[in-house]
């Protein structure tokens, strides 16, 4: 400091601060700005019946990989990561006041990762999560907490992450009910500058199988020597409280193998479609297996087959009985898929059938024997 100090424009009585220093003496230029600090948050949980909204029962996933970007202009930048903690948490504090965009990175998804067989959750009992349009989820700057806003929907600049839409952290955030100290998140920030309302719901992945075959002695049961029979159409209902809805379909492998895999858990009933049977299609001559060797298998009473939530593997679950929902077709009683699926004995990698479902949420006994003309 010295005499050469900057002359403050507006002095009262010539002098800057009242001091009786004189003008070019005081130098009252050091000042200092503090930023207010914001925080975002909140939760990576599985929403086990895809309906955006987490539930009492539905857990938090851990070491989850959550990336925060912010726009600085019209560059979109990432300014932080960190993984989420025993209960599906994630909070980014110390934070300006702007717009942001989370991410969970796409290697969450991938093999081993801790969201391997899950999908982004629709938030509408969707059936088939691997087919899109894909969602839009409800926007983050909402304020509703506990709901998804999770987006899987092929921005370029994101290939294959979940990410939410952009949201504007500012000094009116929601106050969470249940504050510590006035505190949102125990990060500092003012609870009006925190927002914890940025969640993501993750669907946990199942699948349906498996064979359609010869039954030539029509034991019911798929022998070693029996062959499976490829090029059959398929078809997967989903039961959406009191509607039965078609969701996929599919032609049998060269083997007469099929699987629907991308599916949330739920009631579901397998169709082997009529024109098959038609002439001309691949079961074209063939019949219902009936189980017990009868000898007219177009006549009735049709045979009831067994239950496909028996989980017993190579049986045939196929009825043809009538049914006006699916006049001429050959389809199975309803099965319950959850997470407690039979384990198959042949596992490639832990996994039934390499759709990324784990074992126990794979049903692969929903087996299909037609017995082939005489």
């Amino acid at each position: 400091m010295n005499e050469n100090e900057p002359i403050a424009p507006n002095d009262t009585a010539g002098l800057d601060d009242n001091s009786g220093a004189p003008d070019a003496n005081s130098n009252l230029t050091v000042d200092f700005g503090f930023v207010p600090l914001h925080s975002l948050g909140n939760q990576v949980w599985a929403d086990t019946n895809n309906d955006g909204i987490k539930s009492a029962t539905e857990a938090g996933i851990s070491n989850v990989l959550v990336i925060l970007h912010y726009f600085n202009g019209s560059t979109c930048v990432a300014v932080d990561s960190q993984y989420t903690d025993a209960t599906g948490g994630y909070l980014f504090d110390s934070l300006i006041a702007g717009k942001y965009l989370v991410e969970i990175a796409a290697i969450n998804l991938a093999p081993g990762g801790p969201l391997a067989g899950y999908a982004s959750s629709s938030g509408n009992g969707a059936d088939n999560l691997s087919a899109g349009p894909y969602e839009k989820a409800p926007d983050p700057d909402n304020n509703v907490d506990s709901d998804d806003n999770g987006t899987l929907n092929g921005n370029p600049m994101f290939p294959g992450a979940v990410f939410s839409d952009t949201l504007d952290l500012n000094e009116n955030e929601p106050i969470a009910p249940n504050d510590t100290a006035g505190l949102d998140d125990n990060s500092g920030a003012p609870d009006a500058n925190s927002n914890l309302t940025v969640d993501f719901g993750f669907v946990p992945l199942h699948s349906i199988g498996n064979q359609v075959w010869a039954d030539v002695n029509n034991n019911g049961l798929k022998d070693a020597t029996e062959a499976g029979i490829s090029n059959v159409l398929v078809i997967l209902h989903y039961f959406n409280g009191s509607t039965c809805v078609a969701v996929d379909s599919q032609y049998t492998n060269a083997t007469g193998g099929y699987l629907f895999d991308s599916l949330i858990a739920g009631k579901y009933l397998v169709e082997i479609a009529a024109i098959n049977l038609a002439p001309g299609g691949p079961l074209a001559g063939y019949a219902s297996s009936s189980g017990n060797g009868a000898d007219n298998l177009s006549a009735g009473p049709y045979e009831k087959a067994p239950d496909p939530d028996n989980n017993i593997d190579s049986d045939d679950n196929g009825t043809l009985n009538g049914n006006p929902m699916f006049p001429g077709a050959v389809f199975s009683d309803t099965l319950d898929l959850n997470e407690n699926e039979p384990i198959a004995p042949n596992d490639t990698a832990g996994l039934d059938d390499n759709s990324g479902a784990p074992d126990a949420n794979s049903n692969l006994t929903v087996d299909f024997g037609f017995v082939p003309p005489t």
